[in-house]
């Protein structure tokens, strides 16, 4: 079973340990991707029993060059 409490204490720890990535200026973040994927062994559609799930971070700036401007 899933543990969301500590992924959320893993991500903590994960954030403190890579916070000089962080960026520090207007506009820019970091980005969060947790992803999971799973280990069992088969193929198809099926109730999973068995996954690895992780964290992959990313400093980002801004998207459009001259900021976002909605239509």
């Amino acid at each position: 079973m899933f543990n969301t409490d500590e992924m959320i204490k893993c991500t903590s720890v994960l954030i403190d340990m890579e916070r000089d990535w962080i960026p520090n200026r207007p506009n820019h973040s970091i980005y969060m991707r947790p992803t999971s994927i799973a280990m069992d062994n088969g193929l198809g559609i099926s109730t999973i029993k068995k996954m690895k799930t992780f964290l992959v971070l990313s400093p980002v700036g801004p998207y459009y060059p001259r900021g976002f401007v909605p239509v």
